[in-house]
């Protein structure tokens, strides 16, 4: 009888440490978890106010870069050079940006959260159409000076001596 009260006794400590120690784990794992979460969402934030801030920036030169377009043709020459160095300097920006995507991109995969998704996906979207921006931007300003190389050769003079 006594051997029965033992093992009753046993039996029901050796049940607590395993439900004591799977309940440790599990507070430890939920935990970690968390942490992880927290950070992702926290890595989806920065990136979000810094490549939103870009964006900014790079909408700005790109509005700034239509001055060109208004420009005469007998005019290119002398802004030509600080254009080109705009134009070179939008590229940097939205290279850099990119690459700021593409890392954020990464923690968007694993994000939970419902405001990270929205952050992700509206950076997804900004993304997208500023690449059409730029692209529109760059094909526009080779055409332009396409058109004015060839209205140099047909509006070319000969010096007289």
């Amino acid at each position: 009888m006594k051997l029965k009260i033992c093992g009753g006794i046993i039996l029901c400590i050796s049940l607590f440490l395993i439900f004591s120690g799977s309940s440790i784990q599990f507070l430890e794992s939920f935990h970690k978890d968390r942490e992880e979460t927290l950070a992702l969402n926290q890595t989806v934030d920065k990136y979000y106010v810094k490549i939103s801030k870009d964006m900014e920036e790079i909408h700005q030169e790109m509005t700034d870069m239509k001055q060109f377009f208004s420009l005469y043709y007998e005019n290119i020459e002398e802004n030509k050079k600080q254009y080109e160095m705009k134009l070179s300097k939008i590229e940097n920006r939205k290279k850099e940006m990119e690459s700021n995507i593409n890392l954020v991109e990464k923690s968007c995969k694993k994000v939970v959260n419902k405001e990270s998704k929205e952050k992700c996906k509206s950076l997804q979207e900004n993304k997208k159409m500023a690449n059409e921006s730029y692209d529109n931007l760059s094909k526009t300003y080779e055409e332009f000076i396409e058109n004015h190389a060839k209205w140099l050769e047909a509006n070319k003079t000969v010096a007289m001596n």
